[in-house]
């Protein structure tokens, strides 16, 4: 099987979202030893918006979403075995099951980073990591060389503190990394898995995205806007969603005549006046609407139907 080029896998990951997330761990190995890593403040999450409207996506940096290779993990009982020597270390596999977590690193104090780890199988138990700039110490790794400036990530809680990993972050929105079982350098190396700044698309956006997109749009009013549509309703309150949370966007079919609105959604159907200004139109011609309605707000965003 023949794989795309270093230079070509970085282009991809430019333009498709969650990219190396999907890509498998030969993949991942070669970013790793031929792109220098990135110092260790870019690793931080800084809470920042940013909205794509040609990617149809939205960008949050409120945390990292990870996912181990697919096809490293294949096996992977087999493989703690051989390090462990023939038992079966219900800690370590509780810690992989399910293949995904999320990273959050929010301080940066003496050249050290600070957060919380979860994996999507633990909500309960986040780990406590530590992550320091360090010089790779030796040759001794197939894919680092001595001297290699990597993010090295301790825990210093278990059932973390078996585990570290060795991290670069390869550019604005990527970070590659090898989880490894052990003691730096010397450790047992796992699987290598992926990082991506928190994004997702429109159609998941929160309560804040829709205030933020309805205030930056052009109003419309109804009667110019005549017609069919289809989206999505917004009702996630919060844009710091739990990375474990599986969202389904609820959909809606909305028909426009004048002032008046037919809503079809969860199998009903509504028929409601609206505002003049109850909507807003992005440059792509996504509309962004509020309506009012017996005294709740119904959020919705919608593009023309067919």
């Amino acid at each position: 099987m023949s794989h795309p080029s270093v230079s070509e896998l970085l282009q991809n990951a430019q333009r498709v979202p969650d990219y190396f997330n999907t890509r498998p761990g030969a993949e991942l190995l070669a970013v790793l030893r031929h792109v220098p890593g990135r110092p260790i403040d870019e690793l931080l999450n800084t809470d920042s918006a940013r909205f794509d409207l040609a990617a149809g996506r939205i960008f949050r940096d409120i945390f990292w979403k990870g996912s181990f290779a697919a096809d490293t993990l294949l096996g992977w009982e087999e493989r703690l075995r051989e390090w462990i020597g023939g038992s079966r270390p219900q800690d370590v596999g509780s810690l992989v099951a399910g293949g995904s977590f999320w990273k959050r690193f929010d301080r940066l104090e003496n050249g050290v980073a600070y957060g919380h780890v979860v994996n999507y199988e633990l909500h309960q138990l986040p780990g406590k990591p530590e992550v320091r700039t360090v010089d790779y110490p030796n040759d001794g790794h197939k894919t680092f060389r001595q001297g290699d400036p990597v993010l090295l990530l301790n825990y210093t809680n278990v059932p973390y503190r078996l585990v570290y990993d060795v991290i670069k972050i390869v550019d604005d929105n990527n970070a590659i990394g090898i989880m490894h079982l052990g003691e730096f350098p010397n450790g047992f190396v796992f699987a290598p898995f992926a990082m991506a700044r928190h994004n997702y698309p429109l159609k998941q956006m929160s309560v804040e995205d829709h205030r933020v997109l309805f205030d930056r749009g052009d109003v419309r009013t109804p009667a110019k806007l005549s017609g069919h549509y289809s989206g999505y309703v917004v009702d996630q309150a919060n844009p710091h969603i739990s990375a474990g949370t599986a969202l389904i966007p609820k959909k809606v079919e909305v028909t426009l005549r004048g002032s008046h609105a037919s809503i079809k959604r969860d199998g009903n159907d509504i028929e409601t006046a609206v505002d003049a200004d109850a909507f807003r139109e992005l440059p792509d011609r996504t509309l962004i609407a509020h309506i009012a309605q017996a005294g709740a707000a119904l959020r919705l965003v919608l593009s023309p139907a067919g």
